[in-house]
């Protein structure tokens, strides 16, 4: 376990060493900067429109760094053929997949804690009356998001060059966020073996559409039921496993 803990704290140390962090931050701070004036944009009383901005913008770029953390971590250390010295310790191939995936987490986490952080102070400042459980449910969901983008992308960089997978997550992503209802109604509107199939894959693939309570946020709507929100988790954590397990696989028998 030590040895799984250390792998993760060097990988958050990459993430304030390189300062890619700041400069989130620093951005996101000048964007509120703007978006924390009521009449921004030359309109009058939009706070719907700059939560949404807020939101989104502070989701997307802890996206950003949930898939380039993740995509480099396994291939880097076979690049520099530091991997030999990992697996020379007490160290088990599937270990190393779960330190370096909590690694990844952990720093995408990170940042996705200090934008969400700027974003509930704005919101607390346009006193929007948005209900604590609900910024809550927000906060959890967004940390399952980055559960499910780090697991992804850590079993995809087994199998393709680090832009190549990184290309891929945030395709998959953008792909499922934008067009799952249209696949699931074209699905259900096909018939036979391909309905079937087409259904399988529908349901296996990652639903990242459950992570988004946006419009739920953004119009100050009633928080999710404690049943849906759970059951949300609960698949994240099995997701999530499952897709380390198959990565544990991927490399299990690898000459390196």
């Amino acid at each position: 376990m030590k040895q799984i803990f250390a792998i993760a704290i060097n990988c958050l140390k990459e993430l304030w060493r390189k300062k890619d962090i700041y400069t989130f931050l620093v951005l996101f701070f000048i964007l509120f900067i703007f978006l924390i004036s009521e009449n921004f944009f030359g309109i009058r009383d939009i706070s719907r429109y700059t939560k949404d901005i807020g939101f989104t913008i502070a989701l997307l770029f802890s996206l950003i760094i949930a898939v380039t953390f993740s995509v480099k971590q396994i291939p880097s250390e076979v690049e520099f053929k530091t991997i030999y010295a990992l697996l020379a310790k007490p160290l088990t191939r599937f270990q190393l997949i779960i330190g370096k995936f909590l690694g990844s987490f952990f720093t995408s986490s990170s940042a996705f804690s200090a934008l969400f952080a700027l974003f509930a102070i704005f919101v607390y400042i346009k006193g929007e009356g948005v209900a604590p459980i609900l910024l809550a449910q927000s906060y959890i969901l967004g940390l399952c998001l980055m559960s499910v983008l780090c697991s992804v992308s850590t079993l995809l960089s087994l199998f393709f060059t680090t832009s190549g997978a990184a290309t891929l997550s945030f395709i998959i992503y953008f792909g499922i966020t934008w067009f799952s209802d249209m696949l699931r109604n074209t699905l259900l509107d096909s018939g036979g073996i391909t309905k079937i199939l087409g259904l399988i894959f529908y349901y296996l693939i990652p639903h990242y559409e459950f992570y988004d309570i946006k419009i739920r946020l953004v119009h100050s709507w009633e928080p999710l039921p404690t049943t849906i929100f759970l059951l949300i988790i609960v698949y994240s954590l099995v997701y999530t496993y499952t897709l380390l397990f198959l990565s544990y696989l991927g490399i299990k028998r690898r000459v390196f």
